[in-house]
C-alpha cells in the first residue's frame, strides 16, 4: 500500500520521507468537490519552485543536498530552495540540484534523460535519480511500469487541461478537468475523467487495477521480457 500524503500535507510527512508517496493534487482554482489528481510515487519528490508555468519536483535524499536543510528548517517549508538557471550558450536554461540532478529548458520544451516535455501551464515534472531496471508508480489506481534493462533517468510529467464553468462574465467560475496527460519518456497517456476513457500512445486502453500497464515503448532501450 502506499502512504496518502496530500500537498498540503508534505510538513507533516516530512521533506525526504523515503519509501513511496501518494501525492494529490487539485488543479488551481478546481472546485473542491472535483475529482483530485492521484499519483503514486516511488520515491518523495519535494517541489523546487515553478519555471515556465511548471512546478519541477525532484528526488533527494537528506545527504543529496545538506546545505538545504537549514534552509528548509528555517522557513517551516517542505520544498527546496528555488533554482537559480544558468543561462547556456542559445539561451538554453540549466536547472541543477547539486550534481544530482539537470533539467534543460529551450524552445518551450522542459529536457530531461534525453526526453523533452512541452511546457504547460500548472504542469508537474517530477524527476527521479538515475536508476538501472524497470520503473513503477501509479496514476489513479492504476499501477504502470516502464520496462528496462539499462541505466536510465526516469521523469513523469502531468499537466491537466481546465475548462471553466459558469456564466460568463460571472464573478466566480469553476473549472472543470476536461483532459489529463501524463508522459514518461516518448509514452503518453491521455485520460477522460469524466467517461474514463485512456489513450495509452494513440490506442484505447481501459485501466484494469488488477494488473500493471506497461509502457514498452516509453525509452529508448532493450526491453527485458
Amino acid at each position: 500500500m502506499f502512504p496518502r500524503i496530500t500537498v498540503i500535507g508534505l510538513a507533516a510527512a516530512g521533506l525526504l520521507a523515503l519509501g513511496c508517496v501518494t501525492e494529490v493534487v487539485e488543479p488551481a482554482n478546481m472546485a473542491p468537490a472535483r475529482l483530485p489528481l492521484i499519483l503514486e510515487l516511488p520515491h518523495g519528490t519535494p517541489p523546487a519552485g515553478v519555471y515556465h508555468g511548471v512546478q519541477l519536483h525532484f528526488e533527494v535524499d537528506e545527504k543529496d543536498v545538506p546545505e538545504a536543510i537549514e534552509w528548509i528548517k528555517s522557513r517551516d517549508i517542505r520544498e527546496l530552495p528555488p533554482i537559480i538557471p544558468e543561462i547556456a550558450p542559445g539561451g538554453r536554461e540549466i536547472y541543477r540540484v547539486r550534481d544530482v540532478h539537470q533539467v534543460e529548458y529551450m524552445h518551450n520544451m522542459f529536457r530531461v534523460g534525453g526526453y523533452t516535455y512541452p511546457a504547460k501551464p500548472n504542469a508537474r515534472l517530477y524527476v527521479f535519480k538515475e536508476r538501472k531496471g524497470n520503473f513503477s508508480f501509479a496514476f489513479r489506481g492504476q499501477g504502470i511500469v516502464v520496462p528496462s534493462d539499462i541505466g536510465w533517468r526516469p521523469a513523469i510529467y502531468y499537466y491537466a487541461e481546465l475548462e471553466s464553468e459558469g456564466a460568463p462574465g460571472a464573478r466566480r467560475r469553476t473549472k472543470r478537468i476536461v483532459r489529463e496527460v501524463v508522459q514518461v519518456g516518448l509514452s503518453r497517456i491521455e485520460t477522460d475523467p469524466e467517461t474514463g476513457t485512456w489513450l495509452v500512445d494513440g490506442r484505447t486502453f481501459v485501466p484494469d487495477t488488477s494488473r500493471p500497464l506497461e509502457l514498452a515503448g516509453a525509452i529508448h532501450a532493450k526491453v527485458a521480457r
